[in-house]
């Protein structure tokens, strides 16, 4: 950081890397130092960009590459899965574009750019483990969520991930606390503005 605290992103060191197999174009990409991996999300030939994706897109496949700083290389993808895509033409008629994806702990997690379902894959071989959807304090609504980096996920001591999702349309952070195994939280049956007597001056004529 500079002596104002704004944070510097120097271009050295860096590294270049050929673009891998099987990707046509990268879109997004998260590296994790622990495990020296690399997460990359892009097109490929037989999983093709066919346009109409609103704002930011993963792409349609996601691979992980071991062992890329120490061997200087990303070499080939210990296992690559198809994200969900179809632009705007879902069974729900949201579309089923990835706009972002994270890794954290044991999984990976990739969340639909319209209503915010999130996919998530284990770490170790790319198989789906469980979708994640948003609850009854939200209406089980969103916004777009339209840039590469709208999904962050943080795993807690105790086991549980949060996940923090963008809602570009109306300017919130959606939370999903999810721990693996536990029994999910009663949802709140019914949500409402608490009442006052004197209105707010936001309220005021």
């Amino acid at each position: 950081m500079n002596g104002l605290g704004v944070p510097l992103y120097p271009p050295s060191p860096s590294k270049t890397f050929t673009r891998p197999a099987p990707y046509t174009s990268i879109c997004h990409g998260v590296y994790e130092a622990a495990t020296d991996s690399l997460y990359i999300g892009g097109y490929t030939s037989a999983n093709r960009r066919t346009g109409g994706e609103h704002g930011g897109s993963a792409g349609t496949v996601v691979c992980r590459y071991d062992k890329v700083i120490a061997n200087n290389s990303l070499g080939s993808a210990v296992w690559q899965t198809v994200l969900p895509y179809g632009p705007m033409a879902d069974i729900d008629g949201q579309g089923e574009v990835c706009s972002s994806f994270a890794a954290a702990g044991d999984y990976v997690f990739a969340v639909r750019g319209i209503i915010a379902s999130v996919y998530v894959y284990h770490k170790s071989d790319g198989v789906l483990s469980k979708v994640l959807r948003l609850g009854a304090e939200v209406a089980g609504w969103s916004g777009w969520i339209d840039i590469q980096s709208g999904l962050n996920v943080h795993l807690r001591g105790n086991g549980e991930y949060v996940l923090m999702i963008e809602d570009d349309t109306v300017n919130k952070t959606n939370i999903i606390r999810w721990k693996p195994g536990a029994t999910p939280l009663a949802a709140p049956s019914q949500i409402s503005r608490p009442k006052s007597s004197t209105p707010s001056p936001e309220q005021k004529p």
